[in-house]
């Protein structure tokens, strides 16, 4: 992330384009997906943090736009670096 996005609020805004970005290419190139994962890299060696859960095949965008503030909300609150 960039050093203004480092924040819970920037990520959060930053992964929901990524999934916004992800679901349009789905449909573009006729494809589905049938996971979705979160992997943050965290600030200060923390290490990382990240979920998935499993789907039957999508390419809807608020269908995995719900799946991923699901995953969001079991986030830990570190400062994320990636």
């Amino acid at each position: 992330l960039e050093p203004h996005l480092r924040s819970i609020r920037g990520a959060h805004d930053v992964l929901a384009h990524l999934t916004v970005k992800a679901a349009e290419r789905l449909r573009h190139m006729d494809y589905f997906c049938t996971r979705l994962g979160l992997d943050i890299k965290l600030d200060g060696h923390r290490g990382y943090w990240g979920d998935e859960t499993n789907f039957t095949q999508t390419q809807d965008t608020q269908f995995l736009l719900a799946l991923m503030e699901k995953l969001w909300r079991g986030y830990d609150g570190w400062k994320p670096l990636r």
